[in-house]
């Protein structure tokens, strides 16, 4: 079959999944899809014996399509939350995708055991790459131990109803959609609510980013491989770096294993070593952005205020005059160590682990 006979009976076939699911499978005549295609009975017989035959290869469409929308590379990288965004994104882009997996759900409750047979087929390639994503991320302990087979169906039927009301109504555009299925997966499934906020009042997770070619972002709601901390070695030993200790992270040699320096908020200096193929990805103005850590140049977490309640106001006291310069602060994070005051031109307002974009009270 040549690529123009191929897109002619895709056509086909996608055109019936649209009336299959609007008018039922059994109201709809081989007439009917010709005629709104303003196509002749004789072509359709080129490619299908008959109606029945036509759903079959519906159904075969599924796994096709699962095929295609597999090997795009926003969604052969990263975790299963990385790839919700990219997943949602593009069946959007499918007129007949809502019809699909309506057509699916009917035809498993077909009296014709070959229809329900391929129907049950359809929807587990569907499903199926979701499930093993989740299952991995279970495993990885950055989903929540649930039954990957109910949580990849309550995804698609909400995928589908999501775009089917956008297809209606203009006040939910695509963007609106993409970012609420993803804010609305890792909110349930994920073990520590990654990429949603963060737990202290005002505050989001950020971090400035700079890539190996130069390229940078401020990336918010960060995570890496859809977890909160940065996972590494030590030496022989296993370290998930937590963005609230991190002052600075620094990629000294990429490849399949990175050789790092981290820049703790206190000032150390620790070598660490992390996995190439760990993704960071984070939110920005222009979508999500991700990037394999052998991609990466440095991290620097960044203080976000979220609130319309200006700049984050630090309580701070003055200690003895021992040390020039020198005075302690308490923050109500519960932050609590020395920087230099005010007076000091060389270290004005810089709060170790907080940056320098807050206020001081200096009493």
């Amino acid at each position: 079959m040549t690529d123009g006979q191929q897109d002619k009976r895709n056509h086909i076939i996608e055109r019936a999944i649209i009336m299959f699911n609007q008018l039922g499978y059994d109201r709809v005549r081989v007439s009917d899809i010709t005629d709104s295609l303003s196509m002749g009975k004789g072509t359709f017989y080129l490619y299908f014996r008959n109606k029945k035959d036509l759903l079959l290869r519906c159904f075969d469409h599924v796994g096709e399509f699962i095929q295609e929308l597999e090997s795009l590379p926003q969604i052969q990288q990263g975790d299963f939350f990385d790839k919700v965004g990219p997943r949602v994104e593009n069946i959007g882009l499918y007129d007949w995708f809502p019809g699909l997996v309506n057509l699916l759900r009917t035809a498993e409750l077909s009296p014709d055991l070959e229809i329900k047979a391929k129907a049950r087929e359809a929807y587990e390639a569907l499903a199926g790459p979701m499930k093993h994503d989740l299952r991995a991320a279970i495993e990885a302990g950055s989903a929540r131990d649930v039954d990957p087979d109910l949580a990849v169906y309550g995804f698609i039927g909400m995928a589908e109803n999501l775009w089917f009301r956008a297809r209606f109504d203009d006040r939910f555009p695509s963007k609106q959609v993409i970012q609420f299925m993803t804010e609305s997966t890792k909110r349930l499934l994920s073990s520590g609510e990654c990429g949603v906020g963060s737990d202290e009042p005002g505050l989001d997770r950020a971090v400035h980013l700079v890539c190996a070619d130069g390229t940078q972002f401020d990336l918010d709601h960060v995570h890496y491989n859809g977890k909160e901390e940065l996972p590494g070695f030590v030496g022989q030993a296993a370290i998930d770096i937590s963005p609230g200790g991190m002052s600075r992270f620094v990629i000294d040699q990429a490849g399949d294993d990175c050789l790092a320096t981290l820049v703790t908020i206190e000032g150390d200096q620790v070598a660490v070593r992390t996995r190439g193929s760990v993704v960071v990805s984070g939110e920005t103005t222009m979508g999500t952005v991700r990037v394999a850590m052998r991609d990466v140049a440095s991290l620097t977490p960044l203080v976000r205020q979220t609130s319309d309640a200006g700049p984050r106001r630090l309580s701070l006291e003055v200690t003895d005059h021992l040390l020039p310069h020198c005075i302690g602060y308490k923050s109500d994070r519960g932050a609590a160590g020395r920087f230099r005051s005010i007076d000091d031109p060389d270290h004005a307002g810089q709060l170790p682990g907080l940056g320098n974009e807050v206020q001081q009270d200096t009493g």
